[in-house]
C-alpha cells in the first residue's frame, strides 16, 4: 500500500531546499546569502527581527529594512506563523543533532524504556483508588481527598511553569531590541539560532569555493550545537524571532485551524478523543471551539492536528466562512464473522474467523491514540504507535512493531482476554464499541507471516549462553527476546510440542495448532536450540546446565489443578478438566492419548472461568448429552469471556451461576449427580454421569530449584523480584510458575522482562 507523504516530512524538506537556495545564491553572487539578507540584485529581504534590530542600532529609519518588515508583516498577516513551521531550518537541525549525540540509537532506547514503564504496573483509568490515609477517590466524583489536593497542586505549578515558558522569548525578545539601542549593534544576529544555521552553510560554501578558511566556520558552528543541544527548547521558551512572528500573527485571520462538530467524535459521541491536541506542538486544543487570537498567534500552520484526525474533521479553510474539506466519517466498528454452530460442531477448527487486512485497516482509524490500551497491556505494547502507523497503510511498520523481541501476536489476538484489558478501557467503547485490537493484531501479524517474515537479529552473535527451562508463553518469548540480542539460547522441555498449555491446553478451536507450529519455525531460524521431551531430574541434571550457560529462565507453568474439597470429590468419574483438554489437544497434535468416554453422557463441568468453557464446549464435540457448568459466582463475575460463554450457549451449554456445590451424589459406586445450594439455601441437584473439575492451577513442586537454593513462596510459587531474579544469581523465573494461573499475556510479559535483565546480567544490554 502507497503511503501519503507526511507533512513532517515536507516541513523538514522545505528547510533543506530553502538552504541549498542560500548556498548556490552565494555560488553565483546572485545577492543570496549574506549574513544578514537574501534576495535578488538589489530586492533583498531582511529578517525582520534583524531590521528592528538595524533600525534601533542605528537609530534611524532604512527604508530597505523597513520595506522588509512591511512585507513580511502582510506575510504574517496572511499565513500566520507559517515561517516557525514550514521555513525554519532549527527544528531540521536540532533533529539532526539529536540523532548524531545518540548514534541513531534513541529509537531503540525509547522503545526500551517504553517497555519497561509500561509493563511495570496495569493501571486502569476510571477506577477509585485510595490515598494514604483511606480517602477514596473517583473519576466521576471527588471528595476533595489529600490526593486531590496534592494533584491541583501540581496542575497548579505546572500552568504557572508553561505561563513563564510562554512569556520567555518575549522577554528576550525585549532584550534584544534594548541591547541593539544601547550597544548599537544588532546583538541577536550573533547568537540567533536561524542565522547561525545559515551562516555555517555559507561558510563553508565558501571555504570550499574560495578556500577563505576562518576561524568564523567554527565557532558558528559551536554555538549552533551549543544553543541547539543545551538548550532543547529553545523555540518555546527562548527564541525572539518567533515571539515578533507570534505578536504580528494576532492579526493573522487566514488559514485558521477549524474542526468540524459533525465529524469530530469528540463532539457527536463525546468521546475523549485527544488526538489534535496532543499532535499540536504548541498544545492548542480544537475542541473548546473558536480559537483566540493568542491560540491563533502561536498555531505554526504545521497541519499536525489536520494529519492525525482519524474523522479528518481538521481543516484549514482560507476564510473562516469556507466550508470545510471533506471529511471521513468514522467507520462503524467492525464485525467478526463466527463459523455457524452447525459447521463448528463438526471438528475443532478455530471458530473466529480472521479479519482481512483491508478491514483492519480500516478499523484503525477508529483509534484515537488515547493510550489507555497500552496503560493496562500487560506486555505494553504500543498499540497507538502501530495503529498510527495502520491507518496510513504501513501494514509492514505496524506488524514490526507488533512482532518486536519476545512477542507473540499471532498467538496473543487469539488468546488474550481483551475484555479484561484493552477492549475494557477503550475510548472508543462509548462510541459504538471498542477498537477490534485483538482482531486487528491477529489480522496483521497473520498477513505479513504469510508473506514471508523474517525475524532479524539487532546485533551480531555474542559468546553468552542462557537455557531456557519450559516452552511455555513466558519460555518462548524469553528465548525470541535473547535469540534476537544475539544470545545463544537452548530451550528445555517435558512435552515434545513448545507451547505448554498453547498446545495441550487450549482447545484447537481457539488456537490452531499451526499457529504454534510457525512460532516454532520462527525460533529455529533465529537459531534457538530446541531439547524437547527431556525432562529435567530424570534425563538432565540442572546443576550442569547452569554450569555450562550464563544465565538460566524458569518458566514451568501451573500444572497442578486445584482438586474438589467436598464429599463425594473422589469417586469416579471425578477428573480434571485438563484430561479432556489434554486429550483432545494431544489427538490434534497427532500424538497417543486416552480420551475420557464422554459420548451420550451428561458431562458437569466445575468452574464458571476460561478453562470450564472450554471444558463444555469439547465435551459437546465430543458428543456428551449435555454439558452443563455449575458456577460459584454470578454470571456476571465469571471469569470467561463474555464472547466465548455465549458460543457455548449456542453450541448447546447451560451455565448454571451463584451455586454452591455441597457434595456428589453417587450411584453403583460412581458419581450420578452434583448437589447444589443457591444463595438462599435452596438445594438444586444436577445430574451428571461424568464430572470435570475446573477449578484452576497451582505450580507443582520443583525439587531440582529448590535443591539450587531457590526461594518459594507458602503457594509453591517461585519468589522473584522486579526483575524476575530470583535469590540465587543468574536464575531468573516467571509465567504461571510465579504467578500462578494467570493470563498468556502475563506470561508473556515476564519472559520479555526477564530477557532484557538476563542482558544486563551478562553485560550485554
Amino acid at each position: 500500500m502507497k503511503k501519503p507523504l507526511k507533512s513532517s516530512w515536507l516541513r523538514t524538506l522545505i528547510p533543506v531546499v530553502f538552504i541549498l537556495f542560500t548556498v548556490v545564491g552565494t555560488i553565483w553572487h546572485t545577492g543570496w546569502g549574506t549574513l544578514s539578507s537574501f534576495g535578488w540584485k538589489e530586492i533583498a529581504a531582511i529578517c525582520p527581527l534583524g531590521a528592528l534590530e538595524t533600525m534601533l542600532a542605528e537609530k534611524t529609519i532604512l527604508p530597505r529594512a523597513l520595506v522588509a518588515l512591511v512585507v513580511f508583516f502582510v506575510l504574517v498577516v496572511i499565513f500566520g506563523r507559517f515561517f516557525c513551521g514550514w521555513l525554519c531550518p532549527v527544528p531540521s537541525v536540532s533533529r539532526l543533532l539529536q540523532f548524531l549525540k545518540t548514534g541513531g540509537r534513541r529509537r531503540e532506547k525509547e522503545e526500551d524504556v517504553a517497555e519497561e514503564d509500561t509493563q511495570r504496573q496495569i493501571v486502569l483509568p476510571a477506577q477509585p483508588t485510595q490515598d494514604k490515609h483511606g480517602e477514596t477517590c473517583g473519576i466521576s466524583s471527588c471528595a476533595g481527598c489529600s490526593s486531590c489536593s496534592a494533584g491541583e497542586a501540581v496542575k497548579k505549578a505546572a500552568a504557572q511553569k508553561r505561563q513563564a515558558a510562554d512569556a520567555g522569548p518575549l522577554t528576550v525578545l525585549a532584550g534584544a531590541l534594548a541591547s541593539s539601542a544601547v550597544f548599537g549593534f544588532p546583538v541577536f544576529c550573533l547568537i540567533c539560532p536561524v542565522g547561525l544555521t545559515f551562516a555555517v552553510v555559507i561558510s563553508l560554501s565558501r571555504l570550499f569555493q574560495f578556500n577563505e578558511s576562518g576561524w568564523e566556520v567554527l565557532i558558528f558552528a559551536a554555538f549552533l550545537v551549543l544553543e541547539l543541544l543545551v538548550l532543547r527548547r529553545w523555540c518555546r521558551n527562548f527564541c525572539p524571532l518567533g515571539a515578533l512572528i507570534g505578536l504580528m500573527s494576532r492579526l493573522n485571520r487566514l488559514f485558521v485551524p477549524r474542526i468540524n462538530p459533525q465529524a469530530c467524535v469528540h463532539a457527536t459521541h463525546g468521546v475523549d478523543c485527544r488526538i489534535c491536541a496532543d499532535a499540536c506542538p504548541e498544545g492548542i486544543d480544537l475542541r473548546k471551539g473558536k480559537l483566540t487570537s493568542a491560540d491563533v498567534s502561536v498555531c505554526i500552520k504545521c497541519r499536525a492536528c489536520a494529519e492525525v484526525c482519524p474523522s479528518r474533521a481538521v481543516s484549514f479553510p482560507f476564510l473562516p466562512s469556507s466550508p470545510f474539506v471533506e471529511t471521513v466519517p468514522m467507520p462503524a466498528r467492525g464485525r467478526i464473522e463466527i463459523v455457524p454452530v452447525a459447521e463448528r460442531l463438526v471438528g475443532y477448527e478455530e471458530v473466529r474467523r480472521p479479519l482481512d487486512i483491508r478491514e483492519a485497516v480500516r478499523q484503525s482509524s477508529r483509534c484515537l491514540r488515547c493510550g489507555r490500551c497500552t496503560s493496562v497491556c500487560p506486555q505494553g505494547n504500543r498499540v497507538s504507535q502501530w495503529m498510527a502507523l495502520l491507518s496510513r497503510g504501513d501494514v509492514d511498520g505496524a506488524a514490526r512493531l507488533m512482532l518486536q523481541e519476545g512477542a507473540m501476536p499471532e498467538i496473543c489476538g487469539r488468546v488474550c482476554p481483551s475484555e479484561r484489558f484493552c477492549e475494557r478501557v477503550c475510548s472508543m467503547q462509548e462510541a459504538e464499541g471498542a477498537v477490534m485490537i485483538p482482531d486487528m493484531e491477529r489480522a496483521v501479524s497473520q498477513y505479513v507471516l504469510d508473506h514471508g517474515f523474517k525475524p532479524g537479529i539487532r546485533r551480531a552473535r555474542v559468546p553468552a549462553k542462557a537455557a531456557v527451562i519450559g516452552a511455555g508463553p513466558a519460555g518462548l518469548a524469553c528465548a525470541d527476546y535473547l535469540a534476537r540480542r544475539g544470545v545463544n539460547v537452548t530451550v528445555y522441555d517435558k512435552e515434545r510440542e513448545i507451547g505448554g498449555l498453547l498446545s495441550y491446553g487450549i482447545p484447537p478451536f481457539k488456537l490452531s495448532r499451526d499457529v504454534v507450529a510457525r512460532r516454532r519455525a520462527l525460533l529455529n531460524e533465529l537459531g534457538v536450540k530446541l531439547v524437547m521431551a527431556t525432562t529435567l531430574g530424570k534425563e538432565l541434571d540442572f546443576e550442569s546446565i547452569r554450569r555450562q550457560n550464563d544465565a538460566v529462565f524458569v518458566a514451568t507453568g501451573a500444572g497442578c489443578a486445584v482438586g474438589l474439597s467436598v464429599p463425594g470429590g473422589d469417586l469416579p468419574g471425578v477428573l480434571p478438566a485438563m484430561v479432556l483438554l489434554g486429550a483432545v489437544s494431544r489427538r490434534a497434535l497427532g500424538e497417543s492419548n486416552q480420551m475420557p468416554d464422554v459420548k451420550g453422557k451428561r458431562v458437569v463441568v466445575l468452574g464458571g472461568g476460561d478453562t470450564a468453557v472450554d471444558c463444555l464446549r469439547c465435551a459437546i464435540r465430543e458428543g456428551a448429552a449435555s454439558a452443563t457448568a455449575v458456577a460459584r459466582k454470578p454470571r456476571e463475575a465469571l471469569r470467561a469471556m463474555v464472547g466465548e460463554l455465549q458460543q457455548a450457549q449456542e453450541e448447546g451449554a447451560e451455565i448454571l451461576c451463584g451455586l454452591q456445590v455441597e457434595r456428589l451424589v453417587s450411584a453403583g459406586g460412581i458419581v450420578s449427580a452434583v448437589l447444589c445450594t443457591d444463595g438462599d439455601g435452596k438445594e438444586l441437584e444436577v445430574p451428571a454421569d461424568v464430572v470435570f473439575v475446573a477449578y484452576g492451577f497451582r505450580p507443582e513442586p520443583i525439587p531440582w530449584l529448590a535443591g539450587s537454593g531457590v526461594a518459594f513462596d507458602n503457594a509453591g510459587r517461585i519468589c522473584v523480584d522486579d526483575n524476575n531474579a530470583t535469590n540465587v544469581a543468574g536464575i531468573y523465573a516467571g509465567g504461571d510458575a510465579v504467578r500462578g494461573a494467570a493470563f498468556v499475556s502475563t506470561a508473556v510479559a515476564d519472559g520479555r522482562r526477564a530477557a532484557r535483565a538476563i542482558l544486563r546480567y551478562c553485560s550485554i544490554a
